[in-house]
């Protein structure tokens, strides 16, 4: 009898997890445990990186835009000094100088045409008599 109960004893402590094998199972609980939550972070923080990546392109348009509106203001107060004012003001005059001595000289030129056919007239209204009017001054 002594056998039999040592050889069920052996069977239910068979059946039995050890202490170490408890352990081993609650470890190994905890460890997937572990791991479930490592993968949320994970899917936590990827979301988190790409709203981030998400930001960047607007923080660099932004960067772009500040560094636009301060390179147009550094060339608008060029454009508006005083020193660049005046030189406009020269070449304007400068301009109106050119343009009103373009305006004599078609002036004179529609003198010079007006006279060309008033003689142009005169030597083709001249009598038969006068030598120029038989061809000798045409030209």
């Amino acid at each position: 009898m002594l056998a039999e109960q040592e050889t069920l004893t052996g069977i239910v402590k068979s059946q039995i997890p050890s202490e170490s094998e408890v352990s081993l199972t609650h470890m190994r609980d905890d460890m997937e445990a572990a791991k479930l939550k490592l993968e949320a972070y994970s899917v936590t923080l990827t979301d988190l990186i790409s709203k981030i990546d998400a930001n960047v392109p607007l923080e660099r348009f932004d960067r772009i835009l500040n560094e636009t509106a301060r390179r147009l203001s550094m060339l608008r107060g060029s454009v508006e000094s005083p020193t660049l004012g005046s030189k406009i003001q020269k070449l304007q005059s400068a301009a109106k100088e050119q343009q009103s001595r373009l305006s004599l000289i078609e002036q004179d030129l529609q003198e010079i045409r007006d006279e060309r056919d008033s003689l142009r007239d005169i030597t083709l209204n001249l009598p038969q008599s006068c030598p120029q009017a038989s061809g000798a001054g045409k030209g």
